[in-house]
């Protein structure tokens, strides 16, 4: 008698709503709410003036306008 087991892993993670819904058909993950209400959190950055005008940081900040 052969038995083919597969093992399934769960792993919760609080995780950005915006993060997991731009992975999730890639990465096979599924998002669930925390509660009715979400869970809220403010993020602050401090940043250089001479880094404002670097791609990557433009990148960012402009991901965040788009994410609120």
């Amino acid at each position: 008698m052969c038995v083919n087991l597969t093992k399934l892993v769960l792993t919760n993670a609080a995780l950005p709503e915006w993060l997991v819904s731009s992975h999730e058909s890639r990465l096979g993950i599924k998002g669930t709410g925390i509660s009715n209400k979400g869970l809220k959190k403010r993020v602050n950055v401090g940043l250089r003036n001479d880094d404002l005008g670097l791609d990557y940081v433009k990148g960012f900040i402009e991901s965040t306008r788009s994410n609120v």
